[in-house]
């Protein structure tokens, strides 16, 4: 919408290119979070459970 309004095209390409790197990071991270349980019986649960705290702390940086 923004670039509609300014008549530029960087604002959605940034867009883009932030979700596409936002998504590699919680992907990564929740890998982490989830090799830290040592392969443990809960790693899916602590990767899963990160995926839901990340992409709630996500909106709410969006909405912010």
């Amino acid at each position: 919408a923004l670039d509609l309004v300014t008549g530029r095209t960087r604002a959605a390409a940034a867009v883009a290119a932030s979700a596409v790197a936002w998504i590699a990071y919680r992907e990564a991270e929740c890998g982490r979070i989830a090799e830290l349980a040592a392969g443990g019986s809960g790693s899916g649960d602590f990767f899963r459970a990160c995926l839901v705290d990340g992409v709630r702390a996500r909106v709410a940086e969006l909405l912010d």
